[in-house]
């Protein structure tokens, strides 16, 4: 067990407090925190005694208040503390920590109740009261710049960006001016049906060519029976009609 220190100034308990080993590191893998650091909740206990001396004699906390969230039909557990170390001879001024962890969790199968979940917002809200104390500052914070080496589950992971869409053909060009030049007061499946239909010689129950039919009961531009002509004459080639 390292000796414990008295510091004398705030970069000396800071840098005593920094430095995590390996092996109390953890990087999480899967969901919204993938890629992120988390840290041996007991590697804090263990610091803590090592540099103020024993829980309740070297430091200690106390539980201010607790209470619960509800959002997006979730439920979350709050606790906030106090933290006190010793120094010299009396006891530091409070350092106040606030802590949460998901007490009703919607997963994949249903809501999920965890019964843990006070004890681990107690456990995030010490975290947050020793990162005071510079505390693991050599993973939360490094030379001023975050990597994805020294990125925590406190830090928000930046949005991925999106993808260039790829260059349209030409082909997609026309196909979307084609698309713009036919009517759009009428079901894009009745109209090609109406294209079939007047391009195989078929005339409607009254008679009446379907071209005539369509020209009248929709009120086609005369750029978009250009259109119609177009597509039927293309519809003719592709089904070897003449």
């Amino acid at each position: 067990m390292a000796e414990k220190i008295t510091p004398t100034t705030g970069m000396e308990l800071y840098n005593a407090l920094a430095s995590v080993p390996k092996e109390a590191q953890r990087t999480i893998s899967g969901g919204r925190l993938n890629g992120f650091t988390d840290i041996n909740p007991m590697w804090r206990i263990q610091k803590l005694t090592e540099v103020f001396g024993p829980c309740g004699i070297g430091w200690y906390t106390e539980i201010v208040d607790k209470w619960t969230s509800e959002g997006n039909g979730e439920i979350s557990a709050h606790v906030r503390i106090k933290l006190y170390y010793r120094v010299m001879d009396g006891w530091s001024a409070p350092i106040e920590g606030v802590g949460g962890s998901k007490l009703v969790a919607q997963e994949n199968r249903g809501a999920y109740h965890s019964d843990e979940a006070f004890k681990m917002a107690y456990t995030d809200a010490i975290s947050v009261a020793c990162k005071a104390l510079g505390m693991a500052a050599d993973i939360y914070f490094a030379k001023g710049v975050k990597t994805r080496e020294n990125l925590t589950k406190y830090d928000q992971q930046p949005a991925p960006e999106a993808p260039a869409p790829a260059p349209r053909t030409q082909q997609q060009i026309l196909d979307q001016v084609a698309d713009e030049q036919r009517p759009q007061n009428i079901d894009q499946d009745t109209y090609w049906k109406v294209v079939e239909a007047y391009a195989k010689g078929r005339l409607s129950k009254s008679g009446e060519d379907y071209r005539t039919r369509l020209i009248n009961g929709y009120g086609l531009t005369s750029g978009q029976i250009a259109r119609f002509d177009l597509d039927v004459k293309n519809y003719k080639i592709a089904n070897q009609i003449k």
